[in-house]
């Protein structure tokens, strides 16, 4: 039998004001909340152990208002488990429960897990992104990075660092490198980081999911970008018409012919068709030489 621990929830500042939100406190009665801990392994070993659990989390008084988290987010009171709902994550308050390790969520996931009867420990705001998990890839600054982990974990999604099967969408800056690649060939969405803040734009709509195609569609990443075209030996219409097609103007380049890929007119098509940029070594263009007898 799994222990009770009695919950009391605190709803902070505006979130008291919140009559839906209010009326879904009196709803719950019990949260199941996952519980990590980690302790050291056995005497000599370099590696540590993580033990989870659930804690059925028996909610005896509905909520508790304050305009104070001091009163209650210091940590330090054992006679219960404190969750604190929040309208703003970007707050002094936030801070300073997220800095005292208290559990935090928004109003929206307070309302759907009245209706779905889950919880979790993670500072959550809403569920927008529940059961994504995102990977990045071209990023160069770190500091962009964490605000946008911190909007995903915010919204219920999960961050992986390698790419792999069980990543459901690639966050690129550019369309180089082996992670944009595996992501082409195993038809993962690779979207821009603006897909995270529209999304974040939206948290307060209890109903919305990042994932819905129509939302998506709006932030994948252009199959030539970072690409800049010259197109050479083609007749005027077809030139025209891959002009039309790139919706870039074609440019003068400031680097010398060594680092250019020359390809055939099938990479570039074969980019359209994928709505993604294809690998360049399959598409090589090589002059033949032709020798008269």
């Amino acid at each position: 039998m799994l222990p009770k621990v009695e919950t009391r929830v605190v709803l902070v500042g505006a979130a008291g004001r919140n009559g839906a939100l209010v009326k879904a406190l009196q709803a719950i009665r019990v949260m199941e909340v996952p519980v990590v801990k980690i302790r050291q392994g056995e005497a000599g070993a370099e590696e540590k152990m993580m033990i989870k659990s659930i804690v059925n989390m028996e909610i005896n008084t509905p909520y508790i208002m304050t305009d104070n988290v001091k009163e209650f987010g210091d940590g330090e009171n054992t006679d219960f488990e404190t969750v604190f709902v929040l309208t703003d994550f970007d707050s002094p308050d936030y801070n300073y429960l997220y800095k005292h390790d208290n559990r935090i969520v928004g109003p929206p996931v307070v309302l759907h897990c009245a209706s779905k009867e889950e919880f979790s420990c993670r500072p959550l705001y809403c569920t927008t992104m529940l059961n994504l998990s995102l990977c990045f890839t071209g990023f160069r600054n770190k500091e962009e990075v964490k605000n946008l982990v911190n909007l995903v974990h915010h919204m219920g999604g999960t961050i992986r660092k390698d790419f792999s099967t069980k990543v459901t969408h690639l966050i690129a800056y550019s369309t180089h490198g082996e992670k944009y690649r595996l992501a082409v060939c195993m038809g993962t969405p690779i979207l821009t980081p603006s897909w995270i803040h529209k999304a974040w734009e939206r948290r307060d709509e209890v109903l919305f999911c990042a994932e819905e195609e129509e939302f998506r569609t709006e932030f994948k990443v252009p199959p030539l970008q970072d690409c800049i075209l010259s197109f050479l030996g083609f007749s005027d219409e077809e030139k025209a018409n891959m002009e039309e097609r790139t919706l870039k103007h074609v440019k003068e380049l400031p680097f010398s012919p060594k680092k250019l890929y020359v390809v055939k007119q099938e990479w570039f098509w074969g980019s359209i068709q994928m709505d993604a940029r294809a690998g360049e070594s399959m598409y090589f263009y090589e002059m033949v030489s032709v020798f008269w007898v």
